[in-house]
């Protein structure tokens, strides 16, 4: 219970101090561009990963279900290795992955990830509508981070 309110506390100190900033591009890997603009006015579980992350590899099955729950937010996964061919290829092998193929993408300018604070792999960051991050963690989904991002989710679904 500790560690879980821990938690709680320590995401409620993230959502102080970070915000999606307006500016942000991603890439595709088809090298297509999207501005921040196509971001807006949504909730947003963004993924941050990396091909050569071990962790990162059991994220999206983690994820999943609780993706499957909440379809009032969009899911982005992130790579931020620099090596798009890489990621693609890890992409093209892992069947649950091809279920979220619109939603990766090759590359994120560097302003997305400063103002995120998005230092390590793995990293989930939830966005709310306005921007504010209601959620961050850094590590694996384990059993307190599963309910601290479900919380995070429910809280963007009452926001309407």
């Amino acid at each position: 219970m500790f560690r879980l309110l821990l938690l709680l506390w320590a995401t409620s100190a993230f959502s102080k101090t970070f915000h999606l900033p307006k500016d942000f591009q991603l890439t595709d890997f088809s090298q297509k561009t999207m501005s921040a603009k196509a971001f807006q006015d949504q909730g947003l579980l963004l993924h941050f990963w990396a091909p050569w992350c071990h962790s990162c590899s059991t994220v999206v099955w983690d994820l999943d279900p609780i993706l499957d729950a909440h379809q009032n937010v969009r899911f982005v996964s992130i790579n931020i290795d620099e090596d798009p061919k890489a990621a693609k290829a890890y992409i093209e092998k892992h069947k649950l992955y091809v279920k979220y193929k619109d939603s990766f993408y090759s590359r994120a300018s560097d302003n997305l990830l400063k103002s995120l604070g998005v230092e390590s792999v793995p990293t989930i960051v939830i966005v709310s509508k306005d921007g504010k991050v209601i959620h961050k963690s850094e590590s694996h989904i384990d059993a307190p981070t599963s309910l601290a991002i479900r919380k995070a989710l429910s809280n963007l679904k009452d926001q309407g």
